[in-house]
């Protein structure tokens, strides 16, 4: 896994989701955002994890934040 390559952190993301280790997910999703805070995909791919967390409010906190941020946003 490389560190500072925010594609590889989302895919590892999406593996560990997968795999049902949804807090190792999450904090490979903030670690990519850690790297590259400018990324509306990476700040995205927070939502679905958090509802699956079972926490809507901070997911729909987080979709308004990215569609104010980034109105084309994924």
């Amino acid at each position: 896994l490389q560190p500072d390559d925010p594609q590889a952190l989302l895919l590892a993301a999406e593996l560990q989701s997968e795999q049902g280790r949804l807090q190792d997910a999450l904090a490979l999703v903030q670690q990519a955002v850690a790297v590259d805070p400018l990324s509306p995909v990476a700040w995205a791919a927070h939502i679905p994890l958090l509802v699956s967390l079972d926490r809507p409010t901070q997911a729909a906190e987080l979709r308004r934040r990215l569609y104010e941020t980034w109105p084309g946003s994924p």
